[in-house]
């Protein structure tokens, strides 16, 4: 959370949003592997597996999804693909209809990805208790387990967090310490949040391969066609 506006000891810079995306998209899905490989068993085994073919088609879709406003806002502002520039100016692009595209597709992919990341319905396959117990989590206790769910809700809330901010501009145009800026910023958590609860409680979980077609059709290809059009938009 360095990186974003909301701290008051911000670290900036060109390429940050490079190390948000390895410490967010590499470092907490390799710690999780790492820690379900240390204490093998069998409904281990198979949680690690469904993880990790999650996180082949999530992580990919997370990064584009992100991507896509750094690409429009560094075309523009200094420092380039930084997530405090592009988090206090993205709002503008909301405006710009040859923006609104990709800014939706990036979007729709990142809530999407949400809902993997947080193992919500319909995406709980890899912690499935009816079939796997808890999948990679099964061989956990102790500090092992606190450490592992306390990465887990880390991920979740440093996602959506990523959304407020990078897509939807957190509270600008207005400041932190305004009540207008206070207000914008907790409705788009909630909003955000409140998707997700949604759509966890409107479907059930599906199999593997229809949440891996849900993921690649709904997160990972939306999020390319978004840089994809990004890039159009800089280059026009």
């Amino acid at each position: 959370t360095l990186m974003f506006p909301l701290s008051p000891l911000r670290l900036v810079g060109d390429y940050d949003f490079l190390i948000f995306i390895y410490m967010v998209s590499v470092w907490i899905p390799v710690s999780l592997i790492l820690m379900s490989l240390a204490m093998p068993g069998p409904y281990t085994s198979v949680g690690v597996s469904r993880f990790l073919l999650f996180v082949t088609l999530m992580e990919p879709a997370y990064f584009a999804s992100l991507l896509t406003p750094m690409i429009i806002i560094s075309s523009q502002y200094k420092p380039v693909y930084s997530i405090y520039v592009t988090s206090t100016n993205v709002w503008k692009y909301w405006l710009n209809p040859y923006t609104i595209p990709p800014l939706i597709l990036a979007l729709v992919a990142s809530i999407v990805v949400l809902q993997a990341k947080a193992m919500f319905n319909p995406f709980n396959i890899p912690e499935a208790e009816q079939e796997i117990i808890a999948g990679f989590e099964t061989e956990f206790s102790g500090p092992v387990l606190g450490i592992a769910l306390l990465l887990h809700d880390i991920d979740v809330v440093i996602t959506a967090l990523s959304i407020v901010y990078i897509l939807l501009g957190g509270p600008y145009p207005y400041p932190h310490t305004s009540i207008p800026g206070v207000i914008i910023l907790i409705i788009k958590y909630l909003a955000v949040i409140l998707v997700a609860t949604i759509i966890r409680n409107t479907y059930g979980r599906f199999r593997i391969e229809q949440a891996l077609y849900i993921l690649l059709k709904y997160a990972l290809i939306p999020s390319i066609i978004a840089v994809i059009l990004a890039l159009i938009y800089i280059a026009i």
